[in-house]
């Protein structure tokens, strides 16, 4: 549940774990797509591609599934973590989500047909060398549904502090719940 007029957003973000499923009763959530200058988005290779934002319809015989990061590691790309955010539409939101995430100490490395080495970097997608990097995962460890989570969450609350220290407003925090990782801005 979210305020009404007087909220801002839940900043765009693609979730930490595996996939979340969500239903929503009132409008506000948006999905980043690649569209063409035309706007059409059906990436038909006529115009200059972009990315926007583009509204997702709430009905109430609708759930969504929205892949995440770990799932976007374990296809080494071949699935990708779908950015989202949550705009202020006037009214009281409603939404149901439920996170699906992989067991803490789980390899986020490549697996199964998209086995990699996780020594060899090139074999690495861009979200998943991203990711190591920034959580200082040193060569020849591995990357963890744990690590990453920690690592996200400690980014959040930094984000998190960059926004109050500018007198923006947001959901309470609390680093155990994770929709308040994702500050309002």
């Amino acid at each position: 549940r979210y305020p009404g007029s007087n909220a801002g957003v839940i900043s765009a973000h693609t979730d930490f774990e595996v996939f979340s499923l969500i239903h929503q009763k009132t409008k506000g959530l948006q999905f980043e797509i690649h569209a063409n200058a035309n706007g059409d988005g059906d990436g038909d290779g006529r115009g200059e591609a972009q990315w926007m934002w583009a509204p997702v319809t709430a009905d109430d015989d609708t759930f969504l599934i929205i892949p995440g990061d770990m799932l976007e590691f374990w296809t080494n790309g071949a699935v990708k973590a779908l950015k989202h955010r949550v705009v202020n539409c006037g009214e009281e939101r409603h939404s149901l989500v439920l996170f699906f995430a992989a067991n803490e100490d789980e390899d986020a490395a490549p697996a199964g047909k998209h086995a990699v080495k996780v020594g060899d970097p090139a074999e690495w997608c861009s979200a998943y060398a991203s990711a190591r990097s920034k959580a200082g995962v040193s060569p020849g460890c591995k990357l963890t549904q744990g690590i990453h989570l920690q690592h996200r969450i400690a980014e959040a609350e930094a984000n998190w502090a960059r926004l109050r220290s500018k007198g923006k407003q947001g959901i309470a925090s609390n680093a155990n719940q994770h929709q308040s990782s994702h500050p309002i801005e």
